[in-house]
């Protein structure tokens, strides 16, 4: 038993190491097992922990594909496959093709593919086997920190490439259990669909059928924000709930054991498929088969062991599986439930003594429900960059609910053979629930600290906070008096440790936004600064990739925004920070150059105005313009002058120097050659910048900027240029790259290695990317 639960233990921490943090998680954890496991085992379990983890790290290695197809550059396929999935997107359909045989210039390949289709000319269903000639390329990689990383969650769902699809032909049908649950999934869809409102049959379809392609986005992101949109997804409590009634169903009837359990096992395998298979439907599912198992071997049901077992098979099928975030979340509840939650229900018992049984009981509910929130903490934080605080408390009026949902939604489909009225009936029930479960997350939203902004914490710090959690588990439950009683200090000292961070003197992150131009800077004390922000070829670039950045380091307010002009490609990011202002986020000052003509520029007054709405402060600078922060750090403007007569909005682009010590770093906005002769014209300015530590190339590494006058007496030691994959302006221009080379300067270009990370602290600095 304790084996299986040391492999769950392997393959949990190997997801989230690579190299010398592969080592030093196998170190730490075979620490964690020396608190849990028999000494006279002690070296034998470790040794299959190890040998395990090996085994992930190898295999996830050998699954990367080489294939000469890329993530930014089409190729024309012809793919011949079987259709597993369709869903409706807000651009059509995406259709899941298993069984592929893709047929490219390079070759032939053998992997799933996701097809995106814009029309409806062609019927097509699960089952049917088509060949689609189209644009294929494999999924995109995270560039920047906090983004959405499709390549690695399409990986872990078993999909290698997506395809544009052109012309789509059906070529045949295939008739196996797989494909005919669909049919039957779309036979519950339509009778939702006639008895039920469209809010709630998209929550019946996730809660029910596990499809959330119809589910109200304002609801979903409602119950994310509050920690309770695992009711949306198949897991232990429908298995469970579902699997009773079947099996006490069938003994009621008169079926002896065996017989009732097999056939309770097979209606709980087509419902996980019918389901789609989701992680956690599989992981529920085998879970309660081991549980019926041991009841008929007459041997006792071990939690942790059944989960490892569920582990191993689930990898055996694809051990990229490790890398899904629904499959880490699933597994560590559980974990969190059989390891953690025993230890804080007998230590609170321990606090808080009763005889009441009632209070005895309260008392066991909310430290199983705290208990689960807060061993989930690391992976939810990792993941959403946030904590629910309240959700614990929610989940203790949601979840019992969830049992009323389950058993209604299945009333009202069998009824609805016999009358939908009934049936309609029935299903008001479940309405009336969901405008309760809305009418609590509101009034959750309403409440201060209903959702902490924590960043994502270092993968060091969540395997410490895991080592303390299971010794401290283990110790309480050895009945370690000293232990019980320091208890909720030690959940505290535990996640001071996951939220710490190791903030730089300064810390600058050029966001790869494609061809546009982002900066995040912060310094020590905690002041925020954000220059620029836009792209011309990414669409809502400050929700896909700029927010998610800011985010992902925990920050809440941003104290100033530097914009240098105007340009599309510059502020249309910034105009969704300002829309998203808020709770959430708060933004205390914008920057615009002062500039002539003013009233003529529409984005220029637009941002005024938006800011205004918001209440955000404006204010103007040129060249002189000074900001002295905290700790000697400063942001002066250096250009435009005033009065600066400007041929366009890129040549009054604001430039500022940022100097800490001997740390020096210019940001250039679109400044054209123009521009550069004007600024070297002020002896002042000249003097200070001489040996630039930090040059932001201008304009995108445009031929039309940087000067050799200007590139040789910034000289450089790092230049950062920002510019699109692909981008039609060819930027960066090979001038531009071979007068910065001739200088010696370190180039880093955003569209060849994402985010550039710039880190000074202690008259030190370097660079590191994604």
């Amino acid at each position: 038993m304790v084996l299986l639960a040391v492999l769950f233990l392997a393959a949990d921490v190997s997801t989230a190491c690579t190299g010398y943090w592969f080592v030093a998680a196998a170190v730490v954890t075979y620490l964690i097992a020396a608190a849990i496991v028999h000494k006279n085992k002690f070296f034998c379990y470790f040794g299959i922990f190890f040998t395990f983890c090996i085994y992930c790290a190898f295999m996830t290695a050998q699954s990367e594909n080489s294939s000469m197809i890329d993530m930014y550059n089409k190729t024309q396929a012809v793919i011949t496959g079987t259709v597993s999935r369709i869903n409706n997107t807000g651009y059509g359909k995406s259709i899941t093709l298993k069984e592929c045989e893709i047929k490219t210039e390079y070759g032939n390949l053998y992997e799933n593919v996701i097809v995106y289709v814009n029309n409806d000319e062609v019927f097509i269903k699960e089952g049917f086997v088509i060949e689609v000639s189209g644009s294929i390329r494999k999924f995109e990689k995270a560039r920047n920190e906090g983004m959405f990383d499709a390549y690695t969650y399409y990986k872990s769902n078993g999909i290698a490439y997506r395809c544009e699809a052109g012309k789509i032909v059906v070529t045949g049908q295939k008739n196996s259990i797989e494909y005919i649950m669909p049919e039957i999934k779309n036979k519950i869809n339509n009778i939702y669909e006639k008895i039920t409102d469209n809010e709630t049959k998209g929550f019946l379809n996730a809660v029910i059928l596990g499809d959330k392609s119809e589910i109200d986005d304002e609801m979903y992101e409602l119950y994310r924000n509050n920690g309770i949109a695992h009711i949306l997804a198949i897991s232990g409590l429908h298995i469970t709930f579902l699997a009773s009634f079947v099996y006490n169903m069938l003994r009621k009837r008169g079926l002896a054991f065996f017989p009732a359990f097999g056939i309770c096992a097979l209606f709980l395998v087509f419902y996980s498929i019918m389901t789609g298979n989701s992680v956690s439907a599989k992981r529920a599912v085998i879970m309660y088969m081991v549980k019926m198992g041991a009841e008929f071997a007459g041997r006792t049901y071990d939690t942790l062991s059944s989960l490892a077992f569920a582990m191993i098979i689930i990898c055996a099928e694809n051990v990229n599986i490790i890398y899904n975030p629904g499959f880490l979340l699933s597994f560590t509840a559980i974990a969190g439930i059989a390891i953690f939650c025993p230890a804080v229900v007998k230590s609170m018992k321990k606090i808080i003594k009763t005889q009441n049984k009632y209070i005895s009981k309260i008392i066991e509910m909310v430290s199983v429900s705290v208990g689960i929130s807060v061993f989930m903490m690391p992976l939810i934080a990792y993941n959403y960059f946030e904590i629910p605080l309240y959700a614990p408390f929610l989940n203790l009026i949601i979840i019992p609910l969830m049992s009323v949902v389950i058993l209604c939604a299945v009333a009202a489909v069998m009824l609805s053979f016999i009358s939908m009225s009934a049936a309609s009936f029935i299903i008001g029930a479940v309405s009336i629930i969901i405008k309760l479960y809305t009418a609590f997350c509101k009034i959750i939203n309403i409440m201060p600290y209903s959702r902490i902004i924590t960043g994502r914490p270092e993968k060091s710090s969540c395997i410490i906070f895991y080592i303390i959690l299971i010794i401290m588990s283990a110790a309480i439950l050895n009945n370690k008096k000293i232990i019980m009683k320091k208890f909720p200090l030690i959940i505290i000292v535990s996640i001071i440790i996951l939220f710490a961070k190791d903030t730089k003197t300064v810390e600058a992150d050029f966001i790869d936004v494609g061809q546009g131009d982002s900066i995040l800077v912060r310094e020590k004390s905690g002041t925020v600064m954000l220059f620029d922000g836009g792209s011309s070829d990414i669409k809502n670039v400050g929700e896909k990739r700029i927010y998610p950045l800011i985010k992902c380091k925990g920050i809440k307010k941003i104290d100033y925004i530097f914009i240098s002009h105007t340009d599309n490609d510059h502020i249309n990011g910034i105009m969704e920070l300002i829309e998203l202002s808020g709770s959430d986020l708060k933004i205390k000052n914008i920057i615009l150059p002062l500039i002539k003509n003013a009233s003529q520029d529409e984005n220029y007054n637009n941002i005024i105005k938006k800011s205004c709405e918001k209440g955000i402060n404006i204010n103007y600078v040129n060249t002189g313009s000074k900001f002295n922060l905290k700790n000697d750090f400063s942001v002066t403007c250096i250009h435009p002058d005033n009065g600066y007569i400007y041929s366009d909005a890129n040549d009054y682009s604001a430039v500022y120097i940022l100097k800490k010590d001997d740390f020096k770093m210019l940001l250039t906005g679109d400044i054209e050659k123009k521009a550069e002769d004007n600024i070297l014209k002020n002896k002042d300015v000249r003097e200070e910048l001489k040996n630039m530590t930090v040059l932001k190339a201008a304009h995108h590494g445009s031929a039309s900027s940087s000067g050799e006058e200007f590139i040789k007496l910034v000289n450089p030691e790092v230049t950062v240029i920002s510019c699109g994959i692909n981008n039609r302006y060819g930027h960066p221009k090979e001038s531009t790259l071979e007068m910065l080379k001739k200088y010696n300067s370190d180039i880093y270009v955003t569209k060849e290695c994402g985010q550039v990370m710039i880190r000074y602290t202690k008259d030190k600095f370097y660079v590191k990317t994604l």
